[in-house]
């Protein structure tokens, strides 16, 4: 099966999902503002090509473990870098971001 492409989504959260890698390209998701991962515990990194998604404004993190929440506090901090201040990232709890 080849990929799919979901050029009018706007919104995609990934609950209770037991995996620990993925892979997001800009080319499938064109629109997308908003990423919700919640009590993706296995999930080790958040995919570095979110940071190429120039119409994502927000990733929140809700019970994920703390490598996934630096690895999209990185992903931020590179946006910020290249000038772009749209992007927020949000952790929950927020003890995870250490």
């Amino acid at each position: 099966m080849g990929d799919v492409e979901f050029p009018n989504l706007k919104f995609l959260k990934l609950q209770s999902l037991n995996i620990k890698t993925w892979s997001a390209s800009p080319e499938n998701l064109p629109a997308l503002k908003k990423l919700v991962l919640e009590r993706c515990k296995q999930l080790k990194e958040i995919p570095d090509s979110l940071g190429e998604f120039y119409s994502l404004e927000k990733i929140e993190l809700l019970w994920c473990n703390s490598s996934a929440a630096k690895s999209a506090n990185q992903i931020q901090d590179d946006q910020k870098d290249e000038g772009n201040e749209l992007l927020k990232v949000y952790v929950y709890p927020p003890d995870l971001e250490l």
